[in-house]
């Protein structure tokens, strides 16, 4: 069986004549379409894995590389609006993730919303404090300085 046919097979279980079933991946399911979808993403085919990432997050909605696969994805895509949606749900699952709120920015920067990139620069520089990432708090404060003085300029 080819991974077409493989993930056609997942589909299918998933949404099965007697409804769908959400929740009826087994964790090597799971672990074969993401290791899918991570390799499509890598290999720059950002649509595909996109809508791989959307399926296991249907399926398993508390599993947040699912989100983060998907944030990447529509980050990549061009697709801001719904990578920040994306990765609004994966700060809430781990606030303290200061890369999610920095991937959330860059998004926000993106898009010529400073201000709101700004701030959401804010929450990864405390995420950072709060899980002791030093080295990465100092380049999260440069980049704060930088924006606040870009945006301070437009």
């Amino acid at each position: 069986m080819n991974e077409a046919e493989m993930l056609q097979a997942l589909v299918d279980k998933a949404t099965a004549a007697d409804g769908p079933n959400f929740f009826g991946l087994s964790a090597e399911e799971g672990s074969l379409l993401y290791t899918l979808a991570y390799h499509l993403y890598e290999s720059g085919k950002y649509e595909d894995s996109k809508q791989i990432f959307r399926f296991l997050t249907i399926c398993e909605p508390f599993d947040r590389r699912f989100w983060l696969g998907l944030a990447a994805s529509y980050q990549l895509l061009k697709d801001y609006a719904e990578a920040i949606e994306c990765y609004s749900v994966a700060a809430v699952q781990e606030p303290n993730d200061p890369y999610v709120h920095l991937h959330a920015a860059d998004c926000f920067f993106a898009q010529s919303q400073m201000k709101t990139g700004v701030r959401t620069l804010e929450s990864a520089i405390t995420a950072a404090r709060n899980s002791n990432a030093t080295s990465l708090l100092m380049q999260l404060e440069n980049m704060r300085k930088a924006w606040n003085d870009r945006s301070a300029k437009n």
